[in-house]
């Protein structure tokens, strides 16, 4: 009789697929808070970004345990669902790789989705970059009135009226 993985392995595996799916939809509402530069939403955003990745961790760590106390494989290596897949049979292994192919497809929007809003991310930052030197330039551009007649150009040692640190 061919061996057979524990339910726990499959409810584990469908909780993965259920917070893969919840971090993509975590990652569009970050892309539209990024876009329109909404920065309460973004913190808020990134708090629920950084427990779902914890969770995600943990079903992977659990995945792992029952993968390896099914195979028998020593606590140090790492299993993976292609290798699983092949020591099943039948209907047990085509449900493994279809869930591993659902799991794989995941990850790898995920990582599309995170490289798109660190773009957007890097852009906004250069952005603002200018936007601050091109203020604190002009502020520092301007003439001000001097102690003798006429106007004087502001040192780099006199106040700015803005500040770079933001």
């Amino acid at each position: 009789m061919p061996k057979t993985l524990p339910a726990a392995f499959y409810e584990t595996l469908q909780e993965e697929i259920s917070l893969s799916e919840e971090l993509l939809r975590l990652l569009a509402q970050e892309k539209t808070a990024l876009i329109g530069m909404e920065m309460e939403p973004l913190v808020a955003l990134s708090g629920k970004k950084a427990i779902l990745v914890g969770r995600l961790q943990t079903m992977d760590a659990r995945l792992q345990e029952l993968a390896r106390s099914f195979t028998g494989a020593p606590a140090e290596e790492t299993v993976r669902l292609r290798a699983l897949a092949a020591q099943l049979e039948g209907e047990e292994a085509k449900k493994v790789e279809s869930h591993r192919a659902r799991i794989a497809a995941l990850r790898e929007e995920i990582v599309a989705r995170t490289v798109i809003n660190k773009g957007f991310s890097a852009e906004i930052n250069r952005f603002l970059n200018d936007a601050i030197s091109t203020i604190t330039s002009a502020v520092a551009e301007r003439p001000m009135y001097s102690r003798g007649k006429g106007f004087a150009k502001p040192s780099l040692s006199q106040p700015s009226l803005i500040s770079r640190e933001v």
